[in-house]
């Protein structure tokens, strides 16, 4: 069958209507109750000086942050890498456009002129 018919093609809509919506609320109530697990904790009662224990709600929290001085620190230097091509670029262009770029074929066209 080489045509979809109208409700196959209202079903496929509808079908990607709904992956959406779902993905949509994965990505607001997923933090969202991760916010409040930690607020809920955030009160714990716990002793911070033991050397052996430790504090499940205060280690998620120092590996989200050193996660996200991660994340950061690999944005900035793409965002440099980025802009030294883009002065390259810049930088290549102006040459061949102002300096008179030559090529055989320019050079050969110049002699028959």
């Amino acid at each position: 069958m080489c045509c979809a018919t109208q409700n196959e093609i209202k079903s496929r809509q509808m079908q990607k209507k709904f992956i959406a919506l779902a993905l949509l609320i994965c990505f607001i109530f997923l933090p969202l109750f991760s916010i409040i697990y930690i607020m809920n904790q955030a009160c714990h009662e716990f002793s911070h000086y033991e050397a052996d224990d430790c504090c499940r709600i205060c280690d998620n929290i120092s590996t989200a942050k050193e996660l996200l001085k991660q994340i950061g620190a690999a944005v900035k230097s793409i965002s440099f890498a980025f802009a030294d091509l883009l002065l390259l670029g810049a930088a290549l262009y102006a040459v061949a456009y102002f300096g008179g770029f030559q090529t055989l074929v320019n050079l050969k066209i110049r002699m028959n002129n």
